[in-house]
């Protein structure tokens, strides 16, 4: 047995929400020489005129809901997305939720950072160059410890060599003192 569907209108259906109405007109169109139904969401947005056509009557009766609700509740530039805009809103907050931040937060910075760089170096590029040079773990030492690792110069893992800043200040002779 295969689920009911609802009889699609032959009237125009109202969906009203507050004093604001919105309305579905059902009509048909010939492409290739075959007639499919189609439904026309009608309302203003301000002094225009807005137009949008669906397959499918649910679908327009949902769609209608939405932009009923949104005009009651002043969101009047969310309807100006498409349903494109509406998934890639969706995708960016998914990206966000890990880091807690608010997506208009998350832009402002992406977009005043972006200003900053130079034409044609990513955001990623940026970001690697700092974590290279600023690495966010250090060895676990003490200052004694690092004094005498420099006290002469040598080669040491992950340096090309000891030529920190205490030893070309002339500290290395300090070290003698905290061994």
């Amino acid at each position: 047995m295969q689920p009911k569907t609802p009889p699609t209108p032959q009237k125009p259906t109202i969906i009203k929400r507050g004093n604001v109405s919105v309305k579905i007109v059902p009509g048909q169109q010939i492409v290739g020489g075959k007639t499919y139904p189609m439904f026309t969401l009608v309302y203003y947005l301000g002094s225009q005129r807005v137009r949008r056509r669906f397959a499918d009557f649910a679908e327009a009766k949902l769609e209608a809901e939405l932009v009923a609700t949104k005009m009651t509740n002043d969101e009047q530039e969310a309807l100006k997305l498409s349903p494109a805009d509406r998934a890639n809103y969706v995708q960016a907050c998914g990206f966000l939720k890990p880091t807690n931040v608010p997506l208009n937060v998350a832009a402002s910075e992406y977009a005043d950072a972006a200003k900053r760089l130079p034409p044609g170096v990513l955001m990623r590029d940026a970001v690697n160059f700092y974590l290279k040079r600023n690495p966010t773990c250090f060895p676990n030492r003490t200052v004694p410890r690092s004094l005498r690792n420099c006290s002469k110069p040598r080669k040491m893992p992950g340096a090309a060599s000891c030529t920190c800043a205490i030893w070309r200040a002339g500290w290395a002779g300090s070290a003698s003192r905290f061994r």
